[in-house]
């Protein structure tokens, strides 16, 4: 019967603990990537409000329509009809 070797017992230690190193090293490598990830998100490219975005973004510049600002040509206007003058008690001149 021969005596088991000890440096067989020592590299067979030695290959499970590089094993579950190499696990954890996958495992992080995973982590870090998704953390990456989450960092370079803003509201340009995610559903995050433009507040949440880090100091010296700068903002979104949107894309001209070719519209002037305010009421369109054909818009029907919409404004407060006057009261008729029996019916106010006061009239300020302005």
């Amino acid at each position: 019967m021969a005596t088991p070797d000890p440096r067989d017992a020592r590299i067979a230690e030695l290959e499970r603990l590089l094993s579950a190193a190499l696990a954890r090293i996958v495992e992080q490598d995973v982590r870090i990537a998704e953390l990456e990830a989450r960092l370079r998100s803003t509201s340009r490219n995610s559903s995050k409000p433009p507040s949440s975005d880090p100091p010296g973004t700068l903002p979104r510049k949107s894309e001209p329509t070719g519209r002037k600002p305010g009421g369109q040509p054909g818009h029907k206007g919409s404004k407060r009809e006057l009261l008729p003058p029996d019916r106010v008690s006061e009239v300020v001149a302005v």
